[in-house]
């Protein structure tokens, strides 16, 4: 590893706020030529110009990671690159456009094939146009197996490059954030990714960061013993409120679509978020032990849940499906069995049957 140390000064000129911070160590960094092998010709791309993202990446005291920078930044580089020079002509024709969509459409589809373990095809190799594509790919097909990144952050970063090329203005500001999706957020994304994401070694699986000391070895020892370890009970927890804090966010949004949705949809909209919160209190009542399996809703849970929410809008659903407006208790009930009935038969695989009554039991 070729690692140098910089200077202080060449980091930040201004004095420290506070002499007890002056005797900190600076971390090792990376300098262009580093690595060697297929890695080569992606760390030559990456260092190009000495970008902001680089510049932070040299940071990282993993090669692994250093590696697996270079060889993602290195593709959008190229691609992103690509289509700027494209686009930077004074004049296209409709052949040329055609063209560097099929060179973009054929990076797609090897970044893809790489993200899925497969090999890409010999033709779309060729059609990248690209020197050096074998190392490239053998580098960046090595970084995702250590860094998996979800395939549908590289998806929307080639759809805002086949946007690039086919418009050079924004007709709506919609289209505006549909681009930046994938031009901004999802590089952004995937660079958070290596930030955050703990290398896989040989199962190929991506970990998160370890928090309240609840580590990849930890969870295997729970997950043996079937019971969560306290550590992991905290974090569970801390999970649980953090989604809590999402859910009643979301709930103020959702009343904006009041009265918006058809019945059905309503319907679907509240039944899925019904689940959901079902499943969270059913984790808080068993103690946030989610290695025991208590935690998951039965189908008779889902489906108490369903009927309530029947009843619940069942004037709405009757109003569609019987011509009433309103409707008593007997008519809401039937109608609304109805409603979930088809919902989650088709969408949960779950029969729907009504609460048992006293006598039932």
């Amino acid at each position: 590893m070729n690692a140098v140390r910089i200077p202080r000064s060449a980091v930040h000129d201004a004095k420290p706020r506070s002499s007890a911070k002056q005797d900190l160590e600076l971390a090792s960094v990376w300098t262009p030529g580093s690595l060697d092998g297929v890695y080569a010709v992606a760390e030559s791309v990456a260092a190009k110009d000495r970008n902001n993202l680089y510049r932070a990446s040299c940071y990282f005291r993993e090669e692994e990671r250093y590696r697996a920078f270079c060889a993602s930044y290195a593709i959008m580089r190229l691609v992103d690159d690509r289509v700027d020079r494209f686009l930077a002509k004074p004049y296209v024709s409709a052949e040329d456009r055609a063209r560097e969509t099929r060179v973009v459409e054929a990076w797609h589809h090897v970044i893809s094939a790489c993200v899925t373990g497969d090999t890409p095809a010999p033709r779309d190799v060729t059609q990248t146009d690209q020197r050096g594509i074998g190392e490239l790919l053998a580098a960046f097909a090595e970084s995702v197996e250590q860094f998996p990144i979800s395939a549908v952050l590289w998806d929307d970063f080639f759809a805002a490059m086949h946007q690039d090329l086919q418009r050079r203005r924004f007709a709506t500001y919609d289209q505006y954030l549909e681009y930046t999706a994938g031009a901004s957020v999802a590089p952004t994304t995937i660079y958070l990714h290596l930030i955050s994401g703990e290398p896989s070694g040989e199962e190929g699986f991506f970990h998160p960061p370890a928090a309240h000391g609840v580590t990849v070895e930890s969870l295997r020892r729970d997950a043996q013993s079937e019971t969560a370890s306290p550590r992991l009970r905290t974090l569970v927890s801390e999970l649980v409120e953090r989604a809590w804090t999402f859910a009643r966010e979301g709930r103020t949004y959702l009343s904006k679509l009041d009265g918006r949705l058809s019945a059905d949809r309503a319907f679907v909209l509240e039944l899925i978020v019904g689940i959901y919160e079902g499943i969270l209190d059913k984790i808080v009542s068993c103690s946030h032990d989610v290695m025991a399996e208590r935690h998951r809703l039965t189908s008779e849970e889902k489906e108490r849940i369903a009927f309530e929410i029947a009843v619940a809008q069942g004037a709405m659903i009757a109003g569609k499906s019987g011509g009433m407006l309103r409707a008593g208790p007997e008519r809401v009930g039937r109608v609304g069995r109805h409603w979930a009935e088809q919902i989650l038969t088709t969408a949960l695989g779950v029969q729907v049957l009504p609460p048992r009554s006293q006598a039932d039991t």
